[in-house]
């Protein structure tokens, strides 16, 4: 019996690679806009502690000098929560491609997963086929022989 044979497999083996590199650098992308996300949520916790402190330090009256102070601070992390919300928004978006790309390269490869899932079967029920055929000329050799030697009296 012959070993089946995919003419196409080195192609095949190409995108199951393609495909697994596309699946690590999403997952890159999706731990790159995770560290981000924390980044921002935390400069947006100081805010918040910083508006509580401010208050506070407002109601017991403050100079004007601190109050400049504390206006600047607020401003600078403002500031900076801005630019970490774009580095977000950066990442979403390279999120989104590295998606788009695994989608790509999963349904180019399902493209050969199933044309090699037909030939398989293709070549299965070939080699059945021709299995089948030898058992039943062997079976027809032996039923003439036996028969043979019932006519000849064996």
């Amino acid at each position: 019996m012959k070993r089946f044979s995919f003419r196409l497999n080195r192609v095949r083996d190409l995108r199951k690679w393609r495909e697994r590199s596309a699946q690590q650098k999403l997952a890159e992308a999706q731990n790159n806009r995770l560290s981000a996300s924390e980044e921002l949520d935390k400069t947006i916790n100081q805010i918040n502690d910083h508006t509580k402190i401010a208050r506070d330090k407002i109601s017991q009256g403050i100079s004007a000098g601190e109050a400049l102070v504390s206006a600047n601070y607020d401003q600078n992390l403002r500031f900076e929560a801005d630019n970490k919300l774009q580095v977000v928004r950066k990442c979403d978006h390279a999120v989104a491609i590295c998606r788009d790309d695994l989608i790509e390269k999963s349904r180019e490869k399902q493209v050969l997963d199933s044309l090699y899932d037909r030939q398989f079967q293709e070549f299965t029920k070939e080699q059945n086929s021709i299995e089948q055929k030898i058992m039943d000329d062997a079976a027809a050799q032996r039923f003439y022989i036996k028969g043979s030697k019932e006519i000849n009296g064996n």
